[in-house]
């Protein structure tokens, strides 16, 4: 049989070697977390990254492209020749170009088939649109290619 003094022996040896070992692990423990930290610091920062990009990209006006009315810049030019001529000879101009090119036919939405037709069905509409036109001139914003 083993005495009590060996076997307290035992037990501190045994206790001994359990926190040597436990030592061990958690200094394994912590290699493994700082490899793997660096393995995936770089890929947390690039999906961070792209997160935020995305997000400022969500948030940010949109830039968009479109094609100049051509309608409004035919009725600049006509304003700058003569800056007295009257609205409804705006509308006689604007027929006789859209005989040569559809561009210059009054806007789809106004359901009208000539100048002259829709300055008398819309009258409001005409004359808010060219007055867009002299505002813009008045303003002094020359550049026709963003009417």
């Amino acid at each position: 049989m083993i005495s009590n003094s060996e076997l307290r022996c035992e037990i501190r040896r045994a206790g001994v070697a359990c926190l040597e070992l436990l030592r061990e692990l958690q200094a394994l423990r912590l290699g493994i977390m700082i490899g793997v930290t660096q393995e995936v610091r770089p890929q947390l920062e690039a999906l961070r990254t792209g997160l935020v990009r995305d997000i400022v990209t969500a948030l940010s006006p949109k830039k968009t492209h479109h094609r100049p009315d051509l309608r409004k810049q035919a009725i600049a030019k006509l304003i700058q020749e003569n800056p007295k001529i009257a609205n409804w000879e705006i509308c006689r101009a604007m027929d006789k170009l859209a005989v040569r090119s559809p561009y210059y036919a009054p806007p789809p939405s106004w359901d009208c088939r000539s100048w002259h037709d829709a300055y008398h069905r819309v009258n409001n509409r005409v004359h808010s649109y060219i007055g867009s036109v002299r505002q813009t001139l008045r303003l002094g914003n020359l550049d026709l290619s963003r009417l």
